[in-house]
């Protein structure tokens, strides 16, 4: 699948991961801390591993179609890529997902090299043919980390498929908010703002553990609005408290509060090396949208923190472009790399157009605010 010829004699693959590979550093933050990486394995269906050595580690979960579902798979992998591999419709293949959290990235020392992520890729990847994987998906790899597999002969440049785009407001933008903005996109924000305080709402900031009397039931609506598979309470619930149970330390939850006391709305995110990392949401969809309650939270909110706290980004996530871009994110691309068991690669030919068919769906998604540049995202080293 992935370095067959490469000896990963001093990696040790494990169940568990301690704190002391906190000590590597990443370039996808919150999702290659130990904390997430524990919340993953007991969240995520199927056998997760955990490859170390003395330079870096990395994850792999092991998934099955019937296990996850076409609806998660496009949560997981993102739209194109999980049509392009037919995710969840068809029950033959397994799907080997290299990735930490939600990236592929390896967490390495800063003196690693590349044969020290040659090693920790042959030993996620005999794992996952050991337990009958047929298909090896690394997803949401950043920049940083397509170029270490390059350099590690692991992928060559031309199967390489640009997959998704994160939005991302960077620290010049914070710095200098709202007025980095153009004046159109500073009377929207302004506009957002006045609906959400004339209504009455009044925000509390607090952590996940604190959020639990109404964080699931809100969390479900989203889920079933979306038609994915945490779709009631109960699951929704287990989800949460396993991120609150890993993750509390770093959560900070902006919820919308009505004058009876009542949530009727609230953003999940999480704060890590001057990050502000923006997972997820729930609403009461009859009162939020009148209210503006979910563009206030998701953006004013956690922008206005992000700022008197000192943080450097507010990483926004993926979909939903054009909000986020008329907030002044930029798009950061996200890449993806697909191999059968037995080594065989996707076609530079269908590399090329699965990236051009991933930078029309952002462009769709952000119109009007798509940038020319987009056209240069597909990866070229």
């Amino acid at each position: 699948m992935f370095a067959p010829d490469i000896d990963p004699s001093d990696v040790r693959l494990s169940s568990t991961i301690d704190e002391s590979s906190d000590q590597f550093g990443g370039s996808a933050g919150i999702y290659q801390s130990t904390s997430w990486l524990r919340t993953s394995a007991e969240t995520c269906p199927g056998t997760s591993a955990f490859a170390s050595n003395a330079s870096g580690f990395g994850a792999v979960f092991v998934m099955r179609p019937h296990s996850a579902g076409h609806y998660g798979s496009r949560a997981i992998l993102g739209s194109t890529l999980a049509d392009f591999l037919n995710f969840g419709k068809s029950r033959r293949e397994a799907l080997f997902l290299g990735r930490t959290g939600y990236t592929s990235d390896l967490s390495l020392a800063a003196d690693a090299k590349p044969a020290d992520s040659a090693r920790l890729f042959a030993a996620l990847s005999a794992f996952a043919i050991e337990k009958g994987c047929k298909v090896g998906v690394c997803a949401f790899l950043t920049r940083p980390a397509v170029d270490r597999l390059v350099a590690a002969g692991l992928i060559e440049p031309e199967e390489v498929i640009l997959h998704d785009g994160s939005a991302v407001i960077e620290a010049d933008t914070l710095r200098d908010f709202p007025r980095a903005l153009s004046s159109k996109r500073r009377w929207t924000v302004r506009r957002d703002h006045r609906r959400y305080t004339e209504s009455g709402l009044t925000t509390r900031i607090c952590r996940l553990s604190e959020a639990s009397r109404f964080s699931a039931a809100l969390a479900a609506n989203v889920a079933r609005h979306h038609g994915l598979e945490l779709a009631n309470d109960y699951s929704m619930r287990h989800v949460l408290d396993k991120q609150s149970e890993h993750l509390d330390k770093f959560s900070r939850v902006f919820a919308a509060i009505d004058a009876d006391g009542r949530a009727i709305a609230f953003v999940l995110a999480y704060e890590y090396e001057q990050t502000l990392f923006v997972r997820a949401s729930g609403l009461d969809y009859s009162r939020s949208v009148s209210t503006g309650a979910y563009f206030e939270l998701a953006y004013a909110e956690t922008i206005r923190w992000a700022i008197e706290h000192g943080l450097k980004n507010v990483d926004l996530g993926i979909g939903a472009l054009r909000p986020k871009l008329l907030r002044g994110a930029r798009l950061h691309p996200r890449y993806a790399v697909v191999r059968k068991a037995d080594g065989r690669r996707v076609k530079p030919a269908t590399a090329v157009k699965i990236s051009r068919q991933t930078i029309a769906r952002l462009r769709k998604d952000a119109e009007p605010f798509a940038s020319d540049e987009w056209e240069s995202l597909a990866y070229i080293p």
